[in-house]
């Protein structure tokens, strides 16, 4: 029986149970693809200001909706507008500008060094890729809504100087909404994360199998 166990043991410290190359391929892999398309994506819309917003906001009319992408939110900027069908969108003005949102900015800069770490790093590629892609994650979900509550007060401020019961009495909170490239971005940094963690977390396991049947060998 013991021989047996023996058997079982060595076989474990020669052929784990997980295979963290693996993991490690596959987070190799993906991880600069993820990386790189996540920056291409602060190009598209990241939030939107709603065509139901009473009046319009900044220099636009009523049913006009305002679209701040990823580098307008990390660098500032004017929004792209869009009008209703066969209405023409007036151009945006300095009313409708943003200054730079610092967290955004954040969250592209440690994008980017997260695509280059997985492109360089050798030793311990996998946790810096999971660091500054979780850290550029937690940036853009605060920096969102930190933008949602800046903006949605500029708008409300802007309404109460317009001195109408009926503006003032609309909730707020449907003024501004996550736009298809902030969707995108956190998915792509989620599964980034995920694949790195992944990668981190089977060879963190496979080593200590391997000490553990090493330590039982010497005891032998």
């Amino acid at each position: 029986m013991q021989g047996r166990a023996r058997s079982i043991l060595a076989d474990v410290r020669l052929h784990p149970p997980t295979d963290p190359q693996l993991s490690e391929r596959i987070a190799k892999k993906i991880s600069p693809y993820t990386l790189v398309i996540a920056m291409l994506i602060f190009l598209i819309p990241f939030a939107s200001v709603s065509c139901a917003t009473p009046a319009g906001y900044g220099s636009m009319g009523g049913g006009v909706t305002a679209k701040y992408n990823g580098l307008d939110l990390a660098m500032g900027g004017l929004p792209t507008l869009e009008a209703p069908q066969n209405v023409t969108a007036p151009a945006p003005t300095a009313d409708d500008g943003i200054p730079a949102q610092p967290l955004f900015t954040i969250a592209l800069l440690l994008t980017a060094a997260a695509f280059v770490a997985a492109l360089r790093a050798r030793a311990q590629r996998a946790l810096a890729v999971l660091i500054l892609s979780g850290a550029a994650l937690a940036a853009a979900v605060a920096g969102l809504a930190v933008f949602d509550t800046w903006l949605t007060d500029r708008i409300v401020a802007a309404l109460a100087r317009q001195a109408n019961a009926r503006l003032a009495s609309t909730d707020p909170a449907t003024y501004v909404n996550a736009d298809l490239g902030f969707v995108l971005l956190v998915v792509l940094l989620a599964v980034t994360l995920v694949a790195n963690g992944v990668a981190l977390i089977r060879r963190q396991t496979t080593r200590a199998s391997e000490m553990n049947a090493q330590v039982y060998s010497a005891r032998r």
